[in-house]
């Protein structure tokens, strides 16, 4: 079973700070509103993999979290906003929230980086068996997210290539196995060789991607690790790879 990990960065503007109590049921509300379309268009977006899946809360057990269903047949169900509402009342505008299926695969919503509560990241994590189907997913799903979300930055790698520490710069985003930006990259750079791809939509371009291997790229493969680790140093040195607090 292979493990691919895909993160998204993107800005949410529906959010705000709350200057009163008498503000915050309104403004739980639109954040409530904006989390859940978000990972209604995630989820939708795994549809390749995961047609027709089931997505919950977590629980206390996972009876429980089978209780607390938010997404059902494509679609946000009738009592996601109350039970999102619930979860958000205490923290707002802080939010980390995850929604999970029972293929086991997961999506986890987190703010306030940079100190910014419009600063958001989406984790999504998926359980693959073989890699065709992984090349096929990721080629797809990677598709609709930068049509559907506009996003800032899109990271993808496998199989813990993040968590084992095998990237090179500790203060920087991993490349892993791709990596999008929403920067528009004129001509080719010294030394991509064919990696970099001019992403468009509707006619214009909106981003780049560049990619560490083209066939499936294994995050505890050492060869693939140091293809990886080659073009993280590339894009530092064309100043292309983004530290942590320099995201946005």
């Amino acid at each position: 079973m292979l493990k691919v990990e895909i993160e998204i960065y993107l800005r949410e503007i529906g959010f705000k700070k709350v200057e009163n109590e008498i503000d915050r049921a309104s403004a739980v509300a639109n954040g409530v509103t904006t989390v859940l379309k978000r990972f209604l268009s995630i989820a939708n977006a795994l549809t390749e993999l995961r047609s027709g899946c089931n997505w919950f809360l977590p629980g206390s057990s996972k009876k429980d979290a089978m209780q607390k269903k938010v997404i059902s047949n494509a679609h946000i169900t009738d009592e996601a906003n109350s039970l999102m509402s619930n979860k958000f009342m205490n923290d707002y505008p802080l939010v980390v929230e995850k929604i999970w299926n029972e293929p086991g695969d997961s999506i986890l919503c987190r703010n306030y980086m940079q100190s910014n509560v419009n600063y958001f990241s989406y984790g999504i994590v998926c359980k693959i068996d073989n890699k065709d189907l992984a090349i096929d997913f990721v080629s797809k799903c990677l598709s609709g997210l930068i049509s559907e979300l506009s996003p800032r930055i899109i990271s993808v790698e496998t199989n813990n290539y993040s968590i084992n520490e095998k990237k090179v710069f500790p203060d920087r985003l991993p490349v892993g196995w791709m990596f999008y930006i929403d920067k528009v990259i004129n001509g080719e750079l010294a030394g991509l060789n064919g990696e970099m791809h001019n992403i468009t939509k509707e006619g214009k371009s909106i981003g780049t991607l560049f990619l560490s291997k083209r066939g499936f790229f294994d995050g505890n493969n050492e060869n693939d690790i140091k293809q990886a680790n080659d073009l993280e140093v590339l894009l530092v040195s064309h100043n292309i790879l983004p530290t942590y607090k320099d995201i946005f």
